[in-house]
């Protein structure tokens, strides 16, 4: 019964891993195609569209690293409590966590393309500010003076904050977990025992 218990919970956190991976990639998609079409708008329409595109970069920003931490966090509890039994076989889900993984993860994110699609919400912010402050001083230049009202410069200074919103939530999804890793670890061996106990 107890074995039968494990493979169900098993099979139930390998089903979560692959569901929040296709997440991942829907939410990538998403905010690339919401950004595209607001983007194309503020070209049409009004350079202060830009701004908006903020609202949708951020929050998918957040979301998507909340699914890369929750995918580490559920590949650790299958290290701790699957592959470190008597059978010690390795998983395909914690080799996310393994440190053949992690070598070549590091070795695979100083190449350009993965630096790109790594940055990908941080260079539609940063597009979006260059472009609404380029057209703000634009459209603000009359007779050789630059005449830029109040609510355009509040307007600015929005835009580069936001640009260093998803500068910090950019820095937080590439940073390396290993510290915070290692405390999952101990905590989940900490439950094994307990469970071992009971």
């Amino acid at each position: 019964m107890d074995m039968e218990n494990n493979e169900i919970e098993y099979e139930s956190i390998r089903n979560e891993i692959i569901a929040m991976e296709e997440i991942q990639r829907n939410l990538w998609m998403s905010m690339y195609a919401a950004y595209v079409v607001i983007f194309a708008l503020g070209i049409e329409f009004t350079h202060y569209l830009f701004l908006t595109t903020y609202i949708i970069v951020i929050p998918f920003q957040a979301q998507i690293h909340r699914y890369s931490w929750s995918i580490v966090k559920m590949a650790t509890y299958i290290k701790v409590f699957y592959e470190e039994n008597e059978n010690n076989k390795l998983y395909w889900e914690s080799f996310q966590i393994s440190d053949v993984y992690t070598e070549y993860y590091n070795k695979f994110n100083k190449n350009i393309i993965s630096r790109i699609s790594r940055t990908g919400a941080l260079q539609l912010s940063a597009l979006s500010t260059i472009l609404y402050i380029t057209c703000t001083l634009y459209y603000s230049f009359d007779n050789g003076k630059f005449m830029v009202v109040w609510y355009d410069m509040i307007l600015i200074l929005i835009a580069i904050i936001a640009l260093v919103i998803s500068f910090i939530l950019n820095k937080e999804y590439g940073r390396d977990f290993r510290s915070e890793l290692e405390k999952i670890i101990q905590e989940y061996k900490k439950i094994k025992i307990i469970e071992k106990i009971d």
